[in-house]
Order: structure tokens, then C-alpha cells, then sequence
């Protein structure tokens, strides 16, 4: 069935508003295609190398532009192989995959130091062709009023966006004289703006199988309600005891947290404290091993689907945060994080020391689905 899937490619520069867009469009597919569609980014954080490419776009280490665009290289080869190829032949139905930057990203940042773009091109050759890239085409004074709204953590490449929109026009270029379908989006209006004219171009573009069903844009924001988890355990057990199997059918954020901290629990975690040097609803886990001693993690929440870059995030910053501290300074054996997607991913972390900071702490996902499937049988 593998000629009856459809593969999208959001691309731009940094600030066009590729992953609120990809979002968007994920939440808006999934109403009529429900768990055939499937979000994902690049580059891919679970995938090979991803936490050494992680590191090197935060400046995290130094590594020269050949090893970073041999390390874009594997971690697509490894996404395309463990996510995107899977996750199509799962079933006999079509199926969507949308992807936050691919090829066309790393023609753009990876040509430099002696590198031409079609050295990069050579290196990606075997890669799937997306059927439809979206390349948001926005200025870079607007980009650069967007950036300024970010957190300061910047990123290696959200710089020179002048140079690099001249680069992705001869991307653009490159790509399609290979065949590629490219549709330019004006992506300077307004987020629903752009919305709209991205589904455009998908109704153009797309086969007759892919139904869109027109969302109303009332407010992009994340509801406050993902940040919920005030209520006590008595009570908390209670609620689980009374779901009726209408409540799952579309669980609102603050139901599928709660469900979240009930199957931690039922699991042998306690609850601890929320964590506040991180803006993702974060709280403390214990575990109490059978020799008497006790782990620590977290428990993470992402504010939407297929967010698990944020996981690495944290790592990061919990690497970050003990350097430089005294031996009393907690450190954390796991992160557990809430997916809210409605499929079970194929997730692996790279365990990177290159810090010499110790192990990553271990990362396990949990989705909807793991959840259902914990109450059917609990």
C-alpha cells in the first residue's frame, strides 16, 4: 500500500511557524483519518545520533560541518527506517506522516564549510521523496520579530536568516529539478491565514482518500488545563473507578493527566513536588526499589502530540543544571513523558555521556494508548 500513503514536508525558515503549522495541520487530519496520521520532526532526538546533533546545534559541543551533516544523514536514514517506513505499512489503509524540516533543511544549513548543496544532496539521495513540501516562504524581518518572542535558548542556526532564505530559494530550486513537489506558502499574515492556505494546497495536492474536515481557529494557544494535576489520590482513584467509555472517546488534556498520574501510581511511583525550572508541566516520581534503594525521575507532560523533543530538552537542561554543582545537587534515574498520540511510537534515546556528566537519564513514552490499555486490564 506503500503507493497510497502521502508523506507531507513542512519547510521555512526559523520563524515561519513550521511546527505550530505541522501541529495544526496533525490535529486537523487526525479528525478524519484518526490514528493513520503521524507527526514527527527533524532532526529526530530518538533516532541515531539525534542527542549528538541535539548537542551540537546548542553548542553543546563542537563538531565540524562534515560530521554534522554525516550525523543528519544517519539520523534520517534511522527515523525513516524505525518511524516513518513502520508506521506506513502498519495497516491497509492509507496513512499521512507529517514532518517538521527534512531534506530540504539540511540542503540549506549543512552546505557550508566547503560543502556545496549538492554534496548534502548526494549524502540524502536515498531518502524518501516527500509527495508535497510546504515551504512556508516568510521574510526575515518577520522571522526575526518571531524569534524575539522565544525562550533565550537559541539554537545554532537561528541566525543570518537573510543568507539563509537566499539558500532555501536555491533549495527550492535543487529539489525540484529532482522531481520534488514544491508548493511556496506566503507565511508573513497571520497564523489562520496561513492555516488556510496550507490546506489549500493540500486539497490541490492530495489524493481523493484524504479527507479534510475545516477546523475553526479560535485560538492556536495550549489550554492551561495540561498543567493540572491538583487532586488527591482518594479522589483521583475514585474518578478512574467512574469512567464510562463515552469520557474516552475524546478525553479532554486534563482527564488523559490525571489518567497519566493514575497509571504511575497503580505502578508503584509516588508523586512528588512540581518542578519549576521547566515551563512543560513537570512533577518528581520516587520508586522504591526491592534492595531498599530509591530512584528518582520526573514525570513530563507534553502540551500536544508527538512532542518528544521536549524529553531531550530536559536531559539537557538537567546536564546543564549539576555542572558546576556540589555532590548534593539531585540527580534524576528516568523521565517518564506523556505523548498525547493516539498510536504507540517506536521510541529510542541515544544514552549519551559525551559531557562526562554520567548517563542520560532513561526516557520512556507513554500515549493514549498505553493508558486504555492499562485500564482495560487493570
Amino acid at each position: 500500500m506503500a503507493g497510497d500513503n502521502f508523506f507531507i514536508v513542512i519547510e521555512g525558515l526559523d520563524g515561519a511557524g513550521k511546527t505550530g503549522i505541522a501541529r495544526q495541520l496533525f490535529s486537523t487530519l487526525s479528525q478524519t483519518h484518526q490514528d493513520h496520521v503521524a507527526l514527527t520532526y527533524e532532526p529526530h532526538d530518538p533516532s541515531a545520533a539525534g542527542m549528538y546533533i541535539r548537542n551540537a546545534l546548542t553548542k553543546r559541543i563542537k563538531v565540524s560541518p562534515l560530521s554534522l551533516a554525516l550525523a543528519f544523514a544517519l539520523n534520517r536514514a534511522d527515523h525513516i527506517d524505525q518511524m516513518i517506513e513502520p508506521f506506513y505499512s502498519a495497516g491497509s489503509e492509507p496513512r499521512i506522516v507529517i514532518c517538521d524540516r527534512y531534506v530540504m533543511s539540511s540542503l540549506v544549513y549543512q552546505s557550508t564549510g566547503g560543502l556545496s548543496m549538492e554534496d548534502i544532496e548526494g549524502l540524502n539521495r536515498w531518502a524518501r521523496q516527500p509527495d508535497l513540501t510546504l515551504f512556508l516562504n516568510v521574510s526575515p524581518h518577520q522571522c526575526y520579530a518571531r524569534l524575539r518572542n522565544r525562550p533565550a535558548d537559541r539554537e545554532l542556526f537561528e541566525k543570518n536568516l537573510v543568507e539563509r532564505a537566499d539558500k532555501y530559494q536555491a533549495a527550492v530550486q535543487l529539489l525540484r529539478g529532482k522531481g520534488e513537489n514544491i508548493v511556496e506558502i506566503d507565511a508573513n499574515p497571520g497564523f489562520n491565514d496561513v492555516f488556510a492556505a496550507v490546506l489549500s494546497a493540500i486539497q490541490d495536492q492530495a489524493p481523493d482518500w484524504l479527507r479534510i474536515q475545516q477546523p475553526l481557529l479560535l485560538d492556536v494557544e495550549e489550554s492551561n488545563a495540561d498543567d493540572d494535576f491538583d487532586i488527591s489520590e482518594a479522589e483521583l482513584y475514585a474518578w478512574v473507578n467512574a469512567l464510562s467509555h463515552d469520557q474516552l472517546e475524546e478525553p479532554a488534556p486534563q482527564h488523559l493527566n490525571w489518567l497519566f498520574k493514575a497509571y504511575l501510581l497503580d505502578l508503584g511511583f509516588a508523586w512528588g513536588e512540581r518542578l519549576t525550572w521547566t515551563p512543560a508541566p513537570a512533577h518528581i516520581l520516587f520508586f522504591q526499589l526491592p534492595t531498599g534503594l530509591e530512584q528518582r525521575g520526573i514525570a513530563l507532560v507534553s502540551k500536544g502530540k508527538q512532542q518528544t523533543d521536549i524529553a531531550t530538552k530536559i536531559v539537557q537542561d538537567l546536564r546543564d543544571r549539576a555542572i558546576g554543582r556540589d555532590s548534593a545537587y539531585p540527580g534524576y534515574d528516568f523521565i517518564i513523558l506523556l505523548d498525547k498520540a493516539q498510536f504507540e511510537p517506536l521510541v529510542r534515546f541515544d544514552r549519551d555521556n559525551s559531557l562526562q556528566h554520567g548517563l542520560a537519564p532513561q526516557v520512556q513514552i507513554v500515549t493514549q494508548q498505553t493508558l486504555f490499555d492499562w485500564l482495560r486490564n487493570r
